[in-house]
């Protein structure tokens, strides 16, 4: 065999050999508030901050039994969208992680409506408003 094709065997071996070990880097998406996303859902005390792009953050928190969300949503990205009804929903795309049997559209309601659509995230009226006419995205943290 000739000896430069042995050696580049040698080399390859080599390099493949130290990929196999490398470490892998994290899935996990990385999203930039305000250029992604124009709205966080804290999901543990139900607060929302909106950071619309002509002014100061704004920090709201939904109170009170009429605002209480029927499931947790899956940390990540949401897209802001309509269902076939015209009715807001939050909707996850490709880079949020859902678990096994979580649902990747989710109604948004306003506290205290009628709409029984489950599972929901229920916010402030004037929330709700605010995503459905200024909002492409939620970034929901837990």
């Amino acid at each position: 065999m000739n000896r430069t094709f042995r050696l580049s065997l040698i080399a390859a071996a080599a390099l493949a050999a130290a990929g196999a070990q490398a470490k892998p880097r994290a899935a996990d998406p990385v999203f930039v508030a305000g250029s992604q996303y124009s709205a966080v859902l804290s999901q543990a005390d139900r607060s929302w901050r909106l950071l619309p792009l002509d002014g100061a953050d704004v920090e709201l928190r939904a109170e009170g039994a009429s605002c209480a969300s029927s499931a947790p949503l899956a940390r990540g990205v949401w897209l802001v969208s309509r269902d076939e009804s015209g009715r807001l929903e939050l909707v996850a795309p490709s880079t949020t992680a859902l678990a096994d049997g979580a649902p990747a559209h989710v109604a948004l309601v306003a506290c205290g409506d009628a709409d029984a659509r489950s599972p929901a995230v229920v916010a402030p009226r004037v929330l709700v408003d605010w995503l459905g006419t200024s909002a492409g995205a939620v970034y929901a943290d837990e």
